[in-house]
């Protein structure tokens, strides 16, 4: 009995670590309200890339970091959902009946 609960933790954990590690590739876009910022995330939330229109540059600095703030934090709220969404699979997987 013990053996077999011991074997399905480990394939749960096995599970997790796969979905940890998709989306660790997985990229999410976001681009400020005026499109001029635009951000990218991986599936973790850290930030890959980040695009600056040139015509920022003539903008003031509240302005620059406004929009840097937008794409960035879109970017980051996308990311979320998708790691709910693949934590929540998972979970599924190995729970039947689990909520959601």
């Amino acid at each position: 009995m013990f053996g077999n609960l011991m074997g399905k933790l480990q394939e749960v954990q096995q599970k997790a670590e796969e979905a940890k590690a998709s989306l660790t590739t997985a990229r999410f876009e976001c681009s400020s309200t005026d499109g001029r910022v635009k951000a990218i995330v991986d599936g973790n939330s850290h930030l890959i890339d980040i695009t600056i229109d040139p015509s920022c540059l003539t903008c003031n600095i509240e302005e620059i970091q406004t929009c840097i703030k937008e794409a960035i934090v879109g970017a980051q709220q996308e990311a979320s959902v998708a790691q709910a969404e693949t934590m929540k699979n998972a979970a599924k997987s190995f729970l039947p009946g689990f909520p959601g």
